[in-house]
């Protein structure tokens, strides 16, 4: 056990508790011992000491399009476009904009992975400009988005944000906090690139959720090694009101609340190894099921949208 103070990455307490000591990765083993602790205070759940950049390295390599081999198998064998459009359509009920396919409005995917919401949005909103960011290269998948630019970037580089010359309307980063080294560092980031009238949406699981409670150790979003740093919906409303007062907006509302994930039955079948019934359901049912996931962000009441 270690003798000197551990603080949280989203609150700050030193407050921790160690739940998981030595453990490795469930799908590629050789990447660990991580220990995993508890916020005593926000009820957040974050790893100390963090991974190293080669180890890490090491990890991503062995991934497709920013998930590991396992996962990857499970979502090409299934739909997300609902879970997608779940969140493009929460995004825009916090941003208080009325969008419509005839607007012009910047928008970005941060941890964009194999680019699902970023086709999404390219397709719904024709004259509108996307940029979708992530460390791998750009997927075949998005060869027909004519409106979406894709820059191969590394999101646990601090002043990420320094690449672009304007802001965007809408930002976005479903299911990617988890996976960065140091959250207050990439949330600042992210807030650096929206426009003062914009809206910063994500979505991550949520330590502390009844789901977590719950399966403790066997709850599908503990990944030891890969999600590294999981927020409460305490811990994440903490952190954006902190790097929100540092970027001086002017009276932003930070919201955070659970949602429903409303992934294809199929997918919640293989996650489980229930390989043989999920032969039997169609890939098109989607079950809405309280898995443990959290949607957050910053937003402002805007300004009439301005059409071209």
């Amino acid at each position: 056990m270690p003798t000197h103070k551990i603080n949280c990455t989203f609150c700050g307490s030193s407050n921790t508790l160690l739940l998981y000591k030595h453990k490795y990765h469930p799908y590629i083993t050789q990447h660990g011992p991580i220990d995993f602790y508890k916020c005593k205070y926000c009820k957040s759940g974050f790893t100390y000491p963090l991974p190293t950049s080669t180890s890490l390295a090491n990890l991503y390599a062995s991934f497709c399009d920013g998930l590991n081999p396992n996962t990857k198998k499970m979502r090409l064998e299934s739909s997300f476009d609902k879970w997608f459009n779940q969140c493009i359509n929460n995004a825009l009920n916090y941003s208080q904009k009325k969008y419509t396919s005839k607007d012009y409005f910047t928008w970005i995917d941060i941890g964009a992975g194999g680019g699902e919401l970023s086709k999404l949005m390219s397709k719904k909103f024709p004259r509108s400009k996307g940029v979708a960011i992530d460390f791998h290269p750009r997927p075949k998948f998005l060869d027909d988005c004519k409106n979406l630019e894709w820059l191969q970037v590394d999101l646990n580089k601090k002043g990420f944000g320094s690449i672009f010359r304007s802001k965007f309307d809408l930002v976005f980063s479903i299911t990617v906090i988890e996976h960065i080294l140091i959250p207050n560092v990439f949330i600042s980031d992210c807030l650096s690139i929206m426009k003062n009238t914009g809206t910063f949406y994500i979505t991550a699981p949520a330590f502390g959720s009844l789901a977590s409670r719950i399966l403790k150790g066997r709850w599908s979003y503990l990944i030891f090694g890969e999600h590294i740093n999981i927020p409460s919906k305490r811990g994440i409303i903490l952190l954006m009101s902190q790097e929100a007062n540092n970027k001086q907006f002017n009276k932003p509302i930070i919201f955070s609340r659970s949602i429903i994930l409303p992934y294809p039955l199929v997918y919640y079948l293989k996650h489980f190894g229930l390989n043989n019934i999920a032969n039997f359901f169609s890939e098109k049912i989607c079950l809405s099921l309280p898995t443990g996931i959290l949607e957050a962000g910053v937003c402002f009441k805007n300004e009439p949208l301005t059409s071209r």
